[in-house]
């Protein structure tokens, strides 16, 4: 056994036997002040970089120098880079608008005229039309709020056609 608990912890001061020779988990020994932050308690911190060590990514495919093929251009892209989109339904948008108006704040009334121009401009929108244009979903978004405005035109046709039997029903009383 030759050393004594006393001995074992002579490099150490945390008062703990040492079973690993004098070495840490790191494999540097104990003690050993390398560490100018004073943080690592004597172990040289193993992810630290040496300014003056060669850049490992200086060649080969994860290069950051210019590109081999040549700059990248930078802005907007040029003319003709895409597609020009596709002009937008105006029976479409009508459709649309005049289903949110029928269905917020007209009482339904706007609600007929939406649906006609909601359908008008699914055909128009639609893929084997012959001169296809864009705004098929405004189309779609049309024609269901148009028809949920139609519930509050129903109430109020159905209202008015009561009164009118019920005053009809009072004078021939």
């Amino acid at each position: 056994m030759g050393k004594d608990a006393h001995q074992m912890n002579a490099e150490h001061d945390d008062g703990l036997p040492d079973h690993s020779g004098g070495y840490d988990p790191y494999g540097q020994r104990r003690g050993h002040h390398d560490d100018p932050s004073g943080v690592g308690y004597g172990v040289t911190d193993p992810y630290a970089s040496d300014p003056h060590a060669a850049d490992p990514y200086a060649s080969g495919p994860y290069a950051t120098g210019p590109h081999p093929a040549g700059p990248v251009p930078v802005g907007p892209p040029q003319f003709g880079a895409f597609p020009a989109p596709l002009p937008s339904s105006n029976a479409a948008i009508t459709g649309f608008v005049l289903g949110l108006l029928g269905l917020a704040m007209c009482g339904g009334l706007t609600s007929p005229i939406g649906i006609w121009f909601s359908a008008r401009g699914m055909k128009e929108t639609a893929p084997t039309a012959t001169a296809p244009r864009g705004g098929r979903g405004l189309a779609i978004a049309g024609l269901v709020t148009s028809l949920v405005g139609l519930i509050p035109l129903c109430f109020l046709l159905l209202y008015g056609v009561m009164m009118i039997v019920g005053l009809v029903m009072a004078a021939t009383a």
